[in-house]
């Protein structure tokens, strides 16, 4: 990976999804709120420090996929 990525989903009208990011010690270094009007979510970590995070998205608080991102900024 590098400091972008687009995240793909589907939500049905009436459901709630959420993507959150944490560290890999636990630490939630952000959460993103997803709405199902759109099914992209393209993000930039260039906030971010580098390393390896891991990701979270939950549908209706149900847990739908989880995985693995790792980061390097070009700085």
């Amino acid at each position: 990976a590098n400091d972008k990525a687009l995240f793909t989903y589907r939500l049905s009208k009436d459901e709630n999804g959420l993507l959150e990011i944490y560290s890999i010690v636990g630490y939630k270094a952000a959460s993103y709120p997803l709405s199902p009007k759109q099914n992209q979510l393209y993000l930039s970590f260039e906030n971010f420090e580098n390393g390896i995070y891991l990701y979270r998205f939950t549908i209706n608080g149900e847990l739908e996929e989880e995985g693995k991102l790792v980061i390097i900024n070009s700085k």
